[in-house]
Parts: structure tokens; C-alpha cells; sequence
């Protein structure tokens, strides 16, 4: 029998982890966009800022998830 604690434990696990940082790529795949286009967005300020990392600009994966919730970064 199948106590509370075994599927909150079972629907914790199949929940899938969200990456720490995201890079261009990343975000364009989530968003079904073009690399092009989160660069746009990004150039106009419609992201939140991206972390301050030498090459490719990537972004806190908090900082995406307050965003995509609706939160003011």
C-alpha cells in the first residue's frame, strides 16, 4: 500500500530539475525561438539582466524562473 510520504516522494523525483544557468540556447529552445531572437530580447532589456560571465551570456536560473512567473528582476 502507498503511503503519502512514497508518491509525494515519487512526484518530487519525476518533477524534472531546472538548470542553475541558462545560456542563449537554453532559453531559445524553451521559448521555441531562435538564438537570434533571445539576443534581441536581450539587447532591448525584455530579460533580466544576464550574470556578468566572460563568452556566451547566460542568466541565473532563479533569475529566469522570477521572470517567467511575472516577478520584476
Amino acid at each position: 500500500m502507498r503511503t503519502q510520504q512514497n508518491l509525494n516522494e515519487k512526484s518530487a523525483a519525476a518533477e524534472p530539475r531546472l538548470p542553475a544557468v541558462y545560456d542563449t540556447h537554453d532559453l531559445a529552445q524553451h521559448f521555441r525561438v531562435t538564438p537570434d531572437a533571445i539576443n534581441i530580447w536581450a539587447n532591448k532589456g525584455a530579460l533580466p539582466p544576464p550574470l556578468p560571465l566572460p563568452g556566451r551570456r547566460r542568466w541565473s536560473g532563479p533569475a529566469i524562473e522570477r521572470f517567467l512567473v511575472g516577478e520584476v528582476a
